[in-house]
């Protein structure tokens, strides 16, 4: 290993142990270019200059991940969980209650959940709203929580709003964004918390609900389960915990209740298991270190501060996580992947039969029929295969893919959009996910994200192209220089209408 990449595992390592955020593979571009960023505006010359400052300062450290935190988000976000909130969950903890509900926005980026719900709860309680909930949110990134204080937001922070929405609670704004009514402003309090901090502030203590939606996909497991049992721990008796749908079967780790109802999943904290929730943080060890199966350790915090990392602890992280046993039906599937990249679909289709024969659970072999059945222009019958992969796998990227050709495939643009969205939170560098998004962007004449989302899919081209690792299958076949040319081309476009 060069000692260039041992000086960026070092800054890996760091990052993982005081932020949870990992930068495997692809990610790492993205944490390199935050570094020279930090450094060029420290003047400083190398990596060794650097790590010292980082890793004393915590102001420098919130520096650096306010370059790296990833802030996707708007307002109405998964509406049918919102639904579910607002009409059944909400209702039912309201009644023959005298204190305020308490619902806490973890990881809330710029405001938009936070602000959705405070929009969303006045209108259905109006004036009455403000004595029976307080809202908190929070996240790692101060910027953004000063971002969303200001309540300032671009068009692009409406996709999912209706226009009565913008006109009734904002107002335009000299920067050209609209700014939110003070009023609703005020009905939310904002901290700034790392979610791997030894404690989080009191505000967030004894909350009747939590969002945690479409965070925790940046995370590897192990952080992700010591995160979400501190969210447990904060939870009121009978408790509800909200995941992103995409994010649900990850967190069902019997520390919650899995909860269906109105065919939505959501975790609830039962009575039995309210003494965790209500234990003072003092009374609980000061020390929390997650482990895997393979040994790799996350570096503990301790105290509130970030403890310094030994050399040790630095080999422990670096130590690789063990790949699952391969099965029977795997050789068999590498197969049929084989024969559909050659258009024997005919062929491939029988094994992938055989496959789920044998595993009725093997979210790829659905995933794959899909694709084949794409190929074939039998867009109903791939929608159908792509849902059922889901079912068993909540993270099967090509499934979110397949069914956003099949949006753009129907003219539904504002679904394509959602599905290539769903497909990034699982992969920020998969280039079909970049390279659709941007061409559903522009068809909803998103010009501004168009042009990102371009320059996003040329990246992860060019990445890929220099041997970087391909996560997905799809599309089955493909010319990456035409893909190339087509995003060179467009850009020029949006260069020139600028």
């Amino acid at each position: 290993m060069s000692t260039a990449q041992v000086n960026i595992d070092r800054f890996k390592t760091l990052l993982l142990a005081t932020s949870g955020m990992q930068f495997a593979d692809e990610r790492e571009r993205t944490l390199r270019d935050a570094l020279k960023q930090r450094m060029n505006a420290l003047g400083l010359a190398g990596l060794d200059a650097y790590y010292e400052p980082l890793n004393d300062d915590p102001r420098e450290m919130q520096e650096l991940i306010d370059l790296l935190t990833v802030n996707e988000t708007y307002f109405l976000r998964e509406p049918e969980y919102l639904k579910l909130l607002l009409d059944r969950l909400i209702p039912e903890m309201l009644a023959g209650r005298k204190e305020p509900l308490r619902i806490v926005c973890a990881g809330c980026s710029s405001g938009e959940e936070p602000y959705t719900l405070a929009m969303l709860l006045d209108q259905r309680f109006g004036a009455a709203g403000r004595r029976l909930f307080k809202i908190v949110a929070f996240d790692i990134d101060a910027g953004m929580i000063a971002a969303a204080r200001r309540g300032i937001y671009r068009p692009d922070s409406f996709r999912g709003a209706s226009e009565f929405l913008r006109q009734r609670y904002f107002k335009p704004h000299a920067s050209g964004g609209w700014q939110l009514d003070e009023e609703i402003r005020g009905l939310v309090h904002f901290e700034v918390c790392n979610l791997l901090a030894a404690s989080y502030p009191s505000a967030l203590g004894g909350a009747d609900v939590i969002l945690y939606r479409n965070v925790s996909i940046y995370f590897p497991a192990p952080v992700q389960q010591e995160i979400f049992s501190r969210l447990a721990a904060q939870l009121a008796d009978d408790g509800c915990l909200l995941v992103g749908a995409s994010e649900t079967m990850h967190h069902n780790l019997g520390i919650l209740s899995l909860v269906e109802m109105d065919s939505r999943f959501f975790f609830r904290k039962p009575r039995e298991k309210a003494a965790f929730a209500r234990q003072p943080r003092s009374r609980r060890p000061a020390v929390t270190e997650v482990r895997e199966l393979s040994g790799q350790r996350v570096p503990p915090v301790v105290g509130g501060e970030r403890r310094r990392l030994t050399a040790a602890s630095e080999t422990a992280m670096r130590t690789p996580v063990r790949e699952p046993a391969r099965s029977p039906q795997d050789a068999v599937f590498d197969e049929a992947l084989d024969l559909a990249r050659q258009q024997r679909f005919d062929e491939a289709r029988k094994l992938l039969a055989r496959i789920v024969e044998q595993d009725r659970s093997f979210s790829r072999a659905y995933a794959l029929e899909g694709c084949i059945l794409t190929e074939l222009e039998q867009f109903a019958e791939a929608q159908q295969y792509c849902l059922t992969a889901l079912r068993y796998d909540s993270l099967c990227l090509e499934a979110y893919l397949l069914l956003g050709i099949n949006a753009r495939q129907r003219a539904d643009h504002q679904e394509a959009g959602r599905r290539f969205r769903e497909a990034l939170y699982i992969d920020r560098a998969c280039w079909p996910a970049h390279f659709y998004l941007a061409e559903t962007t522009w068809a909803l004449g998103d010009i501004g994200r168009a042009d990102r989302s371009y320059r996003s899919a040329l990246d992860s081209l060019r990445k890929t192209s220099e041997g970087g690792k391909a996560e997905s299958f799809f599309p089955l076949t493909c010319n990456r220089d035409h893909f190339v040319s087509v995003c060179r081309h467009k850009l020029s476009h949006l260069t020139i209408g600028e």
